[in-house]
């Protein structure tokens, strides 16, 4: 996954909720929840089977074809298949692993009238709670004022609004 982090501050000031520079009324909020992006580990499973079987397969046909030109194809060719096929695994290997260990990514969801807003996501799911509750507390309390800076995951490959839904293509989200 590919997103970036940033540090922004999340605060209730004067009735409005603050994250970094994005101001949500809170008199304009329907509902704060949290929710939480856990990765489709036996997906990223099957697409490596999927793609070694393809790899295994193409190079067994790489090594059949050498096999039927005889002495027509020297030697080096095959070790040159054989280091591209073993480089092929390992980088379909490199993709598994870093697929199987990414982690949960918790966002802060903001719901007013219109749509649902992912406010900002986190690796932290406490902090993410904590802030639904400290929003909750805010908009029963009026005089309810706190400032707290958080890691804020965002970024072109980050599911962003797919969190609104609960069938996110290749992904499960847990409300």
């Amino acid at each position: 996954m590919g997103y970036a982090l940033e540090t922004v501050q999340v605060a209730v000031r004067n009735r409005t909720l603050w994250v970094g520079d994005h101001a949500y009324p809170l008199h304009n909020i329907a509902r704060v929840r949290s929710a939480a992006y856990v990765p489709d580990r036996s997906g990223a499973i099957r697409a490596f089977v999927r793609s070694a079987v393809k790899t295994a397969v193409g190079g067994l046909f790489g090594f059949v074809l050498l096999a039927c030109l005889g002495d027509a194809a020297p030697g080096a060719f095959y070790v040159i298949l054989l280091l591209v096929v073993a480089g092929v695994f390992a980088l379909q290997g490199l993709r598994l692993a870093r697929a199987l260990n990414e982690t949960n990514i918790y966002a802060l969801m903001v719901e007013t009238a219109g749509s649902p807003h992912v406010a900002l996501m986190s690796r932290d799911r406490e902090q993410v709670q904590y802030l639904v509750h400290q929003i909750v507390e805010a908009i029963d309390n009026p005089a309810k004022e706190f400032a707290i800076t958080v890691e804020n995951i965002h970024g072109d490959k980050v599911l962003g609004s797919k969190f609104l839904g609960d069938n996110v293509t290749g992904n499960k989200v847990v409300h």
